[in-house]
């Protein structure tokens, strides 16, 4: 009987460690988006990067385009993913569908992660990729960082009741509405977002004849290069809005802010980045007397 116990045991650890929820550490990762490539590079390290998307080296997509310089590259095929020889593969839910499919169907162990439209989404992404390559503590202390930040960005947001207008402003009169992280952090750091008072739900395109007419306080466009020159920047450089920038913001009580779009594109820990900038925005925004 004894010896039938053990026989039992033996085999019901072999039948735990196969199972498919219990994963070993993975030691060859495979990106397929830069956002959740970002976050596996910050916490698994680039010795377990196998592969990255090309935008991983971006520095207008990427925040730690740094890190990311050197390491392999792809452009979202599963060829490429598969001669790099994955233990895991991650992506994100509406990106490269066609090849994580594949990739899964071929046995791959492929892990797909929803974009970050709210701090608490941020937080579970970071979580959740902590978890999936074997460093929980790491996320825990990426996630405690961050939340101290943003709690001095947000006790930075004095007065109570002054909350001034803000919008970002992108290529082709891009922004985001009221579901979206961008949303969170103007809140957060005690700003009134236009495009969510526009009942913006989320991504969308902003007319310059609303933005004229609402003359929001502030105004964050991202970087632009002029050796770069498109057509969708043309927007930025109508005669209209270069008269609203030139003639509104006098004494301090209009502005605007340059952000990279980096910080905002992915929802990484970098978003704190944002959040102090933005706070010492609208420092000087009620500090002038800046009306909503």
């Amino acid at each position: 009987m004894r010896a039938i116990g053990l026989q039992s045991i033996v085999v019901l650890l072999i039948a735990l460690t196969a199972s498919p929820g219990v994963h070993a550490a993975p030691q060859r990762i495979a990106s397929l988006n830069v956002c959740v490539g970002q976050l596996a590079l910050a916490l698994a390290g680039r010795a377990r990067m196998a592969s990255m998307t090309f935008l991983a080296t971006d520095p207008e997509s990427a925040y730690w385009h740094k890190e990311a310089r050197g390491l392999p590259v792809n452009y979202g095929r599963a060829e490429e993913i598969m001669s790099v020889r994955p233990d895991l593969v991650i992506a994100g839910r509406y990106t490269t569908s066609a090849t994580t499919a594949l990739l899964q169907k071929l046995g791959y162990r492929v892990e797909l992660f929803d974009p970050a439209e709210s701090l608490e989404q941020l937080r579970v992404n970071i979580r959740r990729m902590a978890a999936v390559v074997g460093e929980p503590a790491r996320g825990a202390r990426l996630i405690r960082d961050m939340d101290r930040r943003l709690a001095a960005a947000a006790s930075a947001a004095t007065p109570e009741g002054q909350k001034p207008v803000a919008v970002i402003f992108r290529a082709n009169g891009f922004t985001m509405g009221r579901r979206s992280l961008i949303n969170d952090v103007l809140t957060l750091t005690g700003f009134s977002h236009l495009s969510a008072k526009l009942a913006m739900e989320q991504a969308g395109f902003l007319p310059l004849e609303k933005l004229i007419a609402a003359d929001p306080a502030l105004i964050v466009f991202s970087e632009f290069k002029p050796e770069h020159p498109s057509i969708a920047h043309q927007l930025l450089e109508h005669p209209a809005l270069e008269y609203l920038l030139s003639s509104r913001w006098a004494g301090g009580k209009r502005s605007v802010a340059v952000i990279p779009a980096s910080l905002w594109n992915c929802g990484g820990p970098f978003i704190a980045d944002a959040a102090e900038r933005l706070a010492r925005e609208r420092a000087l925004l009620v500090k002038a007397g800046g009306s909503p």
